[in-house]
C-alpha cells in the first residue's frame, strides 16, 4: 500500500471510492480544489495502482482538523485507515475531528489512534444524529 498526495489527474477515482463509502460523496472537483488550498491535504491511499481510500485534511500550523476519511468496505480493518490517518496529522501536535456517534467502526478507529471524545454537538447531522468531538495529542517523545 503506498499514501501520497492526491495526483489532480486521479480525482475522479477518488471522487468515486467517496461514493463508496458516502451517502454526500466529495466530488473529483471537489478534491481538487481542497488539494489547492494553501491549508488543504488530501491524501490517498493505493494498492496495485488501485485508488482504495482517501482522507482530506486542514492544517494550519501545528494542528490538523480531518474533515474526511474514506476507504472501500472490502478493504476496511486492514489498516488503511490508520495509515491514511496518520498522513493527515503528519507534523501536527494537535488535530481535531468530528464523527457521527452512531459509526463504531470510525470511532473505534480514530479512539486506536489516539483521539478522544472532547464534547458533542446534539442534532448536529441532517438526520438529528449527535456528531462527537474528538481530540488528539502527539504523544511526547518518552
Amino acid at each position: 500500500m503506498k499514501i501520497a498526495a492526491l495526483d489532480p489527474a486521479r480525482a475522479a477515482e477518488v471522487a468515486a471510492v467517496s461514493a463508496e463509502c458516502f451517502d454526500a460523496p466529495w466530488s473529483a472537483d471537489e478534491l481538487r480544489r481542497e488539494a489547492e488550498r494553501a491549508v488543504g491535504r488530501v491524501v490517498v491511499a493505493c494498492e496495485a495502482d488501485a485508488v482504495i481510500g482517501y482522507g482530506v485534511a486542514h492544517v494550519i500550523g501545528s494542528e490538523a482538523e480531518v474533515i474526511t476519511l474514506g476507504v472501500l468496505p472490502r478493504e476496511r480493518r486492514r489498516g488503511v485507515g490508520r495509515a491514511l490517518l496518520a498522513a493527515l496529522v503528519e507534523g501536527a501536535a494537535r488535530a481535531f475531528l468530528e464523527v457521527r456517534a452512531g459509526d463504531p467502526a470510525a470511532t473505534g478507529l480514530y479512539a486506536g489512534f489516539g483521539f478522544a471524545e472532547v464534547d458533542r454537538r446534539v442534532g448536529y447531522y441532517a438526520d438529528g444524529e449527535d456528531a462527537v468531538i474528538m481530540a488528539w495529542s502527539r504523544p511526547s517523545p518518552a
